[in-house]
């Protein structure tokens, strides 16, 4: 049994646009704000990590260079380096953050926000703990396991 309802994607599709997923809402500094990472810059990231050709300017150079050395593919899919040594965190993406979170959760066997985005801070990242929220809110086996404090 699938305990998210078929829209319940939709629906964090829908909030991670409205939360500045491409960086537009007015207010928010993108730039030092951990963040899912768009399509288009995960895509650029690999192109820049697998092409050997020169860049055209020094705003590409420095990005080429950063992808090199912050990220690294591996099994087809992006990695940011760990900074503490471990393996690397894989990268989220609009489409592949609901399904990161709803694995680590029923990894973590439902106990709640706060153990899956732990769980979640090991694994992957780019994935806020309100992020988590958006999904978790949706759980049918969480609504039915949460206090009633009424």
């Amino acid at each position: 049994m699938d305990p998210f309802s078929p829209q319940a994607r939709t629906e964090f599709l829908e909030y991670l646009v409205n939360n500045g997923l491409d960086g537009s809402i007015p207010g928010n500094d993108t730039k030092k704000r951990k963040k899912i990472m768009t399509l288009k810059r995960y895509e650029e990231n690999i192109e820049w990590i697998t092409t050997h050709g020169k860049a055209s300017n020094n705003m590409e150079k420095g990005r080429r260079h950063r992808a090199r050395t912050d990220f690294q593919i591996r099994n087809g899919s992006l990695y940011r380096h760990n900074p503490n040594g471990q393996d690397g965190l894989q990268v989220a993406t609009p489409l592949t953050a609901f399904d990161f979170i709803v694995g680590c959760q029923k990894a973590s066997l439902h106990k709640g926000v706060r153990k899956t985005y732990g769980m979640v801070m090991e694994r992957h990242h780019g994935i806020t703990g309100d992020d988590v929220s958006a999904v978790l809110k949706h759980c049918q086996i969480c609504i039915l396991n949460r206090p009633n404090h009424t």
